[in-house]
């Protein structure tokens, strides 16, 4: 994921099993010499599992 973007998203309740699945495309061509090189589509999947605890912000005035 380049830097500049960001996946986010508000859970309403504390679960033992969140989870989040990605699936990124990619297309290219490459062109070198004037002689052009499709490459074919790849779609890379992935899932991550993970707990969703409850928490709350607190402001401190000390780094």
């Amino acid at each position: 994921m380049a830097p500049e973007h960001y996946v986010s998203h508000t859970y309403r309740a504390a679960q033992a099993d969140g989870w989040v699945r990605l699936t990124v495309h990619w297309e290219a061509v490459f062109t070198t010499g004037g002689i052009t090189y499709p490459i074919d589509p790849i779609d890379v999947t992935t899932t991550i599992h993970y707990p969703v605890h409850q928490a709350r912000a607190v402001l401190v005035t000390t780094p």
